[in-house]
């Protein structure tokens, strides 16, 4: 499956099957990196289950560029993009997709890979960007022409919907946002049922998150539009003279609000009326995946059981990490109900068997001195290595992971209103019973085997029933409250009635996707990369705009390893260009042109506006000398034919004698 070129360099590995195309990404490597020594590999992905297990080999790899070809078999390689995008191994490893038409940016933009490229002739970006955040020092500085400016334009963020309700909508996305403030958001609900894009922000949140985001939001529907009233239909009234007509006029213009008013309210119950239907009639009760689990294993072991399906038809939220972030923000971030964990998980399946002899030995006291020799198993050499390396390690190892336990419940316990079951693989130098009076947790399980995905699924099974009892009590006990408190009011009150109905779209769904904008000014642009400022505080990710073209905007480090500079009360952010096509990187050039050469064209149309004014001055300074000349010449003239009409006598003129 692997095919390489070079041997012992920067690994960079291209999966797909567009030979062609990666030996001009390749060609690209050489020629504008051509100090560094390049190791170039090729894999494929034949089925989707195969994506799962081509995670693994990518982790074991240990590549320091991966390319994803998402131009062909989607189905196969778009499971593994979302693998990559969302692990923390690949956080310093730049992933970058590859699509050979921009129709479905916004879909494999959703995958949160670092970049995605449209294939083409220029392939410029396509390295010099993974490099540049990957190996800093040795990119050099860009010699594009630098159109500067001061322009405002949009920029683009891709929301994702979570569900709707009657009156709300669930949505995630990466712009910090206010409680109670308005927002225009471009979604895919239908117009008849929902014809206005504003919306009330009613709560914000960085946790419990489905998506790779920053934010969690839910928006109140605004429906529709409230009128507009035009001041001037009173303000005319107060220039009337006359007082019966004055007071008909403004007669007429209240009356005429209060048609509009009464226009917009009915028109807000039956969009409210049209789209409780059809959230009603589109809701799914299976839809909704209540029990979310994250598998943490460096070597992802379920992917290799022989069992697992495809993620996304397991009717809990299945997540996966290879490792946690160090502040263990990932657990705030998704808020799993279980997290199931391989301890010593730094230690290849290859050598789980050469694991379990070392455990045995350190049970039974063997000393380092007379380490016992296992003639009969046939080691393997590189076996009898990672022998040694256990005996050397592995106490030191478990005692490392008895201290990752403790701080991973001490910021559990610091987040308010979660408790998470969590499950321990591989425990076998400690005891359920003493874990939890350790730390002070009850909900710690542990397991002696290593990661099974049955031992989950049937936890999360179990887990989800009893959620959706806990749930089913919590709502009879309001019930029979409300009963106790107003028996009239309240006799017909079921539990379907205060129940929040939830439509759960399907991300697969082009529902699934929104779009919110805001304003911000570009002050600098290239080919390849963009400085702009805007008074919200962003985080790393991309974001889009359609200025000058269509194009998505990967934010990095503007100087120093400052993520922005402040500059007159702004955030200065610079962002490097992917996910155009050729003809609009034309575009991109035509556009710098015009501003790179402005100065030197307003310089030039001077200048020529001089040249003119002065031409025209020699030609009118030219014009007025010829007619004084002119003059001159008449006045000579006029002076020889002063006496015209009249002989004028000559020295000869006397009478000559005939002969």
């Amino acid at each position: 499956m692997n095919q390489a070129t070079k041997k012992q360099g920067v690994k960079v590995l291209y999966i797909g099957g567009d030979k062609g195309f990666w030996q001009t990404i390749q060609n690209r490597f050489l020629r504008q990196f051509d100090t560094i020594d390049w190791e170039f590999h090729t894999w494929s992905v034949k089925n989707e289950l195969e994506a799962l297990s081509t995670f693994i080999d990518v982790i074991d790899f240990n590549p320091q560029f991966v390319y994803l070809d998402l131009s062909e078999h989607k189905k196969h390689y778009y499971p593994l993009g979302q693998l990559l995008g969302r692990d923390n191994f690949f956080h310093d490893i730049p992933v970058i997709g590859l699509i050979d038409k921009k129709e479905k940016i916004k879909e494999f933009l959703a995958l949160s890979l670092d970049f995605i490229f449209v294939k083409g002739v220029e392939t410029h970006d396509f390295v010099y960007h993974p490099v540049s955040i990957a190996m800093p020092k040795q990119v050099k500085k860009l010699d594009f022409a630098l159109a500067k400016f001061n322009k405002e334009v949009e920029l683009k963020d891709d929301l994702r919907v979570g569900y709707v309700t009657p009156l709300s909508i669930h949505l995630e996305g990466n712009l910090p946002m206010a409680p109670g403030e308005k927002v225009r958001i471009k979604t895919e609900l239908p117009t008849k049922n929902v014809p206005s894009p504003s919306f009330t922000l009613r709560n914000i949140a960085q946790s419990n998150l489905y998506y790779p985001f920053q934010y969690a939001y839910d928006f109140d529907i605004d429906f529709v539009d409230p009128p507009e009233f035009e001041e001037s239909e009173q303000d005319d009234a107060l220039g009337e003279e006359d007082e019966k007509k004055r007071l008909a006029q403004i007669k007429k213009a209240k009356e005429s609000r209060r048609e509009k008013i009464a226009e917009h309210e009915g028109m807000l119950q039956v969009c409210k009326k049209r789209h409780k239907d059809w959230v009603f009639h589109s809701m799914d009760p299976d839809s909704e995946k209540a029990t979310k689990v994250l598998f943490v294993d460096r070597w992802m072991r379920i992917f290799s059981d022989p069992n697992m399906r495809p993620i996304d038809q397991y009717k809990f939220g299945l997540r996966t990490q290879t490792m946690l972030s160090d502040e263990f923000e990932d657990i705030d971030q998704i808020r799993p109900n279980i997290i199931a964990i391989q301890l010593v998980s730094q230690i290849p399946p290859k050598y789980q068997r050469v694991h379990e002899l070392v455990v045995e030995e350190n049970k039974k006291g063997e000393t380092d001195e007379s380490p016992p020799e296992y003639p009969d198993l046939e080691l393997s050499p590189e076996e009898t290595q990672y022998l040694d390396v256990l005996r050397e390690n592995l106490r030191d190892w478990e005692k490392s992971e008895v201290e990752f336990i403790g701080n991973l419940i001490k910021r559990i316990k610091e987040i308010n209103n979660y408790s998470p079951v969590i499950v321990l693989f591989n425990c076998y130098f400690q005891s359920k019973e003493a874990l939890q009076e350790s730390f002070s947790y009850p909900l710690v399980m542990t397991n002696t085997n290593w990661i099974k995905l049955d031992s989950i699924t049937g936890m999360a099974q179990i887990f989800t029933e009893k959620h959706r009892a806990k749930t089913a009590e919590a709502i009879k006990a309001k019930i029979d409250g409300l009963k106790k408190k107003d028996p009239q009011k309240y006799r017909k009150l079921s539990a379907d009635d205060i129940t929040e109905k939830k439509f759960f779209i399907s991300k697969n769904s082009d529902m699934s996707f929104a779009e919110v904008k805001i304003p911000i000014k570009m002050r600098t642009l290239t080919e390849s990369t963009v400085t702009f400022s805007t008074e919200k505080e962003l985080h790393p990710g991309t974001f889009r705009t359609n200025f000058p073209v269509e194009m998505s905007i990967r934010l990095v480090n503007v100087e120093d390893g400052k993520f922005s500079v402040v500059d007159a009360g702004e955030h200065v952010y610079k962002g490097l260009i992917h996910s155009i096509t050729e003809d609009e990187k034309k575009q991109v050039r035509r556009y710098i042109n015009d501003v790179f050469f402005e100065p030197l064209m307003e310089k030039r149309q001077q200048e020529d506006a001089a040249y003119w004014e002065k031409h025209q001055q020699v030609l009118a300074d030219k014009e007025t000398d010829e007619e004084n000349a002119e003059e001159r010449a008449k006045e000579t003239l006029g002076l020889n034919q002063a006496n015209e009409g009249e002989a004028t006598p000559t020295p000869n003129d006397e009478e000559v004698p005939s002969e």
